[in-house]
């Protein structure tokens, strides 16, 4: 670099070429009303480039909906997860998580049979009881971090609603700990 500041310029030229390709491509995509593999991939892309780009979320429920995957559904929630971790008070992360969990819920594949438990955790019996579990320990972990991130006590307050009280470690009880 010679103090110009030209290699800066070429940096951001690079990265600005990328994200236009990558946005163009995905335009197509959404104009041709593709709902692809190719189309899914894609958007993890443009959310690599833009986490609050509400289209890109958007239009990935849209390709889980057309594809009915159901290992592609539960990926979500490692995608979701990652996401939820470093972007906290993205909304669209937190919505799109919604989202998987409801899904995942109304087909009854929330939990695998080796699943184990917390001594703490309460089982009801039900499908979702290990599920719910741990999703309600995602949203503590979350809370923990930052007490003030209203999309993972929105969440929460979803997890609750959806399982039951009774299916998260010591119910009302583990709210006051927070």
């Amino acid at each position: 670099m010679n103090g110009s500041g030209d290699g800066v310029w070429a940096v951001w030229e690079r990265r600005t070429v990328g994200f236009q390709d990558i946005h163009n491509y995905f335009r197509a995509v959404i104009e041709a009303g593709e709902a692809s593999r190719r189309a899914f991939d894609l958007t993890a892309e443009v959310i690599d480039l833009n986490a609050a780009n509400y289209t890109a979320w958007y239009w990935r429920r849209k390709c889980l909906e057309e594809l009915a995957d159901d290992e592609l559904l539960q990926g979500e929630l490692e995608f979701t997860r990652e996401w939820a971790t470093d972007s906290p008070k993205n909304y669209q992360v937190w919505f799109h998580r919604r989202w998987v969990v409801q899904r995942l819920f109304d087909k009854q594949l929330l939990s695998k049979p080796d699943e184990v438990m917390p001594a703490t955790a309460t089982d009801d019996g039900s499908a979702g009881s290990v599920f719910s579990y741990q999703e309600f320990d995602f949203t503590a972990e979350a809370l923990s971090e930052d007490a003030k991130n209203l999309n993972a006590w929105s969440h929460r307050m979803f997890v609750v609603r959806l399982f039951g009280r009774n299916t998260t470690v010591s119910g009302l009880e583990a709210e006051l700990d927070l």
